[in-house]
């Protein structure tokens, strides 16, 4: 290899500028353009995927007020069934009225101590005088389950008790005696939420 002409130095001077010029261009045009499309794409992706995630929270904003109106529901319920209060007027006016619905009456009614036991306390109410029949005895516990607040019966005494009564057979009066009547010792509780 010789010397090199002229022209052939003043190619290799262009393909030389070329390259730099190309090199620079790429450098500092279209490099600092790939960062920020690079960058562009990145925040693109994260919006898009937050987006999505707020578009499956909001699909579920239904289904979440439709929980939350039933979740009301029940906390008003469980704070019926079971009260923070004794709210003894409303246990005495609700257990008379039931009473007096199935013909049973009470001489007594009477509250013993609160006992905590642990998320509620217990309120036992005692019932004392009860003259009924089975029947009527059984519609009236069922009446005080079907109530919105919680009363069980914890404690049952059942006594029978001989019943005179007069029956007319053609004008005559015949006495019989029949057990249909039971007199009744009924301890209750009533829960209290703490």
């Amino acid at each position: 290899m010789g010397k090199l002409t002229e022209q052939q130095k003043l190619y290799i001077i262009i393909a030389v500028a070329f390259i730099f010029s190309g090199v620079g261009f790429y450098k500092y045009s279209v490099t600092p353009d790939r960062i920020e499309i690079k960058r562009l794409e990145d925040d693109k992706r994260q919006k898009e995927q937050k987006f999505s995630e707020d578009s499956k929270i909001a699909a579920r904003l239904p289904y979440v007020k439709a929980e939350s109106v039933k979740l009301r529901k029940e906390l008003e319920y469980s704070e019926k069934a079971l009260p923070k209060e004794k709210d003894i007027p409303f246990l005495l006016s609700t257990l008379t009225k039931i009473s007096e619905d199935n013909m049973i009456s009470f001489n007594s009614f009477s509250l013993g101590g609160v006992t905590s036991q642990g998320d509620y306390s217990t309120l036992p109410i005692t019932l004392g005088g009860i003259k009924t029949t089975y029947h009527n005895l059984a519609i009236f516990l069922s009446a005080i389950g079907n109530l919105p607040r919680l009363i069980s019966p914890v404690n049952i005494q059942l006594t029978g008790v001989t019943t005179k009564f007069v029956q007319q057979e053609g004008g005559l009066e015949k006495k019989e005696e029949k057990e249909e009547t039971v007199s009744v010792g009924l301890q209750l509780e009533s829960y209290i939420y703490q």
